[in-house]
This record gives structure tokens, sequence and C-alpha cells, in this order.
């Protein structure tokens, strides 16, 4: 890990969901995975008062986010967030480094290989669980009264 990568790595972990990146910086993940520079990825954050303080719950949604695991929502700011549990394995690193921008660890449209995560990331998260790929979260468009699902 050189200086630049120093204060923004590129984590590979095993995440709630599936194996994937994780960073400080959205268009890391992006130009890792060979997208688009602009493309939006979703924030993993480690609780609720977090989630508070980047943007406002619409009432009537309260309960099913508290309540819902494995589930991203983008919220009336048009921002993605998925509030990780504790007892999950990746919960320390979001712990440790906060909010963290998360995409799946593959190319663009291209299936999971283990060999070019390990290759290009900073640093490699290892527990107990192997790495795989597993069915993404569930992504649910919060309105003020409906909800949208989009995944």
């Amino acid at each position: 890990m050189n200086a630049t990568t120093a204060n923004n790595p590129l984590i590979f972990a095993q995440t709630d969901t599936t194996a994937g990146f994780l960073c400080k910086d959205c268009k890391k993940i992006n130009h890792t995975k060979k997208r688009g520079l602009e493309q939006r990825v979703l924030c993993e954050i480690p609780n609720f008062a977090t989630l508070r303080t980047l943007t406002r719950i619409p009432l009537a949604h309260k309960k099913n986010v508290r309540k819902m695991r494995k589930t991203t929502f983008i919220y009336p700011n048009q921002r993605a967030y998925r509030v990780v549990a504790p007892d999950l394995p990746h919960h320390r690193i979001l712990r440790y480094f906060g909010v963290l921008y998360s995409s799946s660890a593959n190319i663009h449209n291209k299936d999971f290989q283990l060999s070019y995560a390990l290759r290009i990331s900073d640093i490699v998260a290892v527990n107990s669980q192997y790495f795989s790929q597993k069915k993404a979260s569930k992504i649910l468009k919060l309105g003020r009264i409906k909800v949208q699902k989009l995944r």
C-alpha cells in the first residue's frame, strides 16, 4: 500500500450480501470495476445514528428501515444506504472506517473472479467465511408514502 492508498484503501471483504469492495471513494470503486466514474454507489453504514446524520427517513417507513436486513434503501435525497447489522463480520470494518461505499467485487457486468479481487485490492479482510458471490441486496426506493422495488 502506498501513501495515496493509506488514507483511502480499497478493501475486499465478504459483506452481508456478497463478496465486495469497500472504500471511502466511490470513484475508486467505479474505476476498479471498469464502469462510469459518475455511476452511483451504495453506502454501508454501521448504525442508525449515523444514518440519521446522513438523511431523513420518511416517517411512514421508519419501522421497515429498522427491521429489514440485507436491504438497501434509496432515500428522498437520492442516496442509497444500507445499515449493516452488528452481528455480521464486516460490521467491524465499518465501525473502524465509518461510512464506506460498497459494490460487488467483480468487473462491471462480469462474473466474480477471486484472483482479480485479490490482485486489485489494498486490504483483504478475511474471516471464517469463504469469499463467494451471493444474491445482491434488495433495493427499495422510498417516497413520502410509497415504496418502489428496484431490485
